[in-house]
């Protein structure tokens, strides 16, 4: 969250922001706007950027900050919100524009040496994970429009600039820093909601160790391949994770799947198919009781996963999603949620993605709990399984 643009610099003076205008002060949650133009740039499918001012301190910096304000006062337009986002850090989200437009606009706005020289600045960009259903869309959309940058990397000011702007050119003082603005909607669990997941997945796994003793020596039985399948799953951020889940398929499953996707009975990018022929006799009886899904228990535990969030899909399925269903990767992925007691093989894929964003919004100890609760009727009833 916007938490994370905080430094540890302890201002010299508590009352700094009051340097500036006030009608450069916020007093909105800038989380909140952030996140509602986040929703209207998946919707439109253009570009955001946040640009992150870290203000001086020190005998000067009172001056610096006047003046730097006039300076914003005066570039930023109608649709740009602007306001503190931590100590010392002024924040301007930049609506419809991409790493070139925000370049742009700081040279603008640090147009003398001094400034440049005082105030380091971090370029945030949306969209960087772009799904495979845009990558035919605009070059620029996403701010990828610069060949070469990439989150992360220290960019110079090297991009063509109007006649007005050529006298700010020269100065090689500005650097900044180009960075996932998805990694600020990333929740981390609470230090509550990690223990009990500690517990839970012990817990778990104790009560548990029976029926995978029992399932690991039939799966052995029945044709002697590998007890565990392991797959690439998206997870916090969309960072890839190996789950583990007990076999229920052939051992060359994952070979026939390309081929298998054209009887797809799921909409969207899941796959899902009642009579899968690759799963085994015993695997149904395990995917039905979803006893294969008990190893996840071991990626709870690693911290991989918590016991109650969105379903983590294959990466390849994951980066497949619409921009405003990869929301669901701002959160850690669980072994249950809203969609396992609700829907499961009975909705739309988009009313899948729909639940796992209504759950995000609302997450709490209650919930989660009510979740938990929920999920072993719908489990012993076999409700939506396939």
């Amino acid at each position: 969250m916007l938490e994370s643009l905080t430094t540890h610099k302890k201002p010299s003076h508590s009352s700094h922001a009051d340097f500036l205008p006030r009608m450069l002060r916020m007093t909105d949650d800038f989380q909140t706007i952030m996140e509602i133009d986040r929703l209207r740039a998946d919707r439109m499918r253009i570009p955001l950027s946040l640009v992150v001012f870290t203000l001086p301190t020190g005998p000067e910096s009172t001056r610096i900050i006047r003046e730097f304000s006039e300076h914003l006062r005066t570039r930023l337009r109608a649709t740009d919100h602007s306001g503190m986002v931590g100590p010392l850090q002024y924040g301007v989200l930049l609506w419809d524009a991409h790493e070139e437009g925000s370049e742009r606009f700081i040279k603008n706005v640090l147009s003398n040496e001094e400034l440049r020289k005082s105030i380091d600045v971090k370029i945030y960009v949306y969209p960087t994970r772009q799904s495979t259903s845009d990558k035919d869309k605009d070059d620029d959309f996403g701010g990828r429009s610069k060949p070469g940058h990439h989150a992360g990397e220290i960019v110079d000011n090297s991009f063509p600039l109007e006649p007005s702007d050529v006298k700010a050119a020269v100065d090689e003082h500005l650097r900044f820093q180009v960075l996932p603005m998805e990694d600020l909607f990333k929740g981390k669990p609470s230090r509550v909601k990690r223990l009990i997941d500690i517990v839970g997945a012990c817990f778990g796994l104790l009560i548990s160790s029976p029926f995978l003793l029992l399932a690991a020596a039939a799966i052995k039985w029945q044709d002697g391949g590998p007890i565990f399948f392991l797959q690439k799953r998206s997870g916090l951020g969309g960072k890839p994770f190996k789950i583990y889940k007990l076999r229920t398929m052939t051992t060359n499953a994952e070979a026939q799947k390309a081929y298998l996707k054209q009887f797809s009975e799921q909409d969207g990018a899941a796959f899902k198919m009642t009579n899968d022929p690759r799963v085994t006799w015993i695997g149904r009886f395990l995917r039905k009781t979803s006893i294969d899904e008990l190893p996840q228990l071991i990626n709870v535990l690693k911290g991989d996963m918590s016991l109650v969030g969105p379903r983590p899909l294959p990466v390849d399925e994951a980066q497949a999603c619409d921009l405003w269903q990869q929301r669901r990767l701002d959160v850690l992925p669980g072994m249950t949620c809203i969609w396992q007691v609700e829907g499961r093989s009975r909705v739309s894929f988009s009313e899948w993605m729909r639940m796992d964003i209504r759950y995000i919004k609302k997450t709490t100890f209650r919930e989660d709990l009510k979740l938990i609760l929920a999920t072993v009727p719908a489990v012993l009833l076999r409700r939506g399984a396939k």
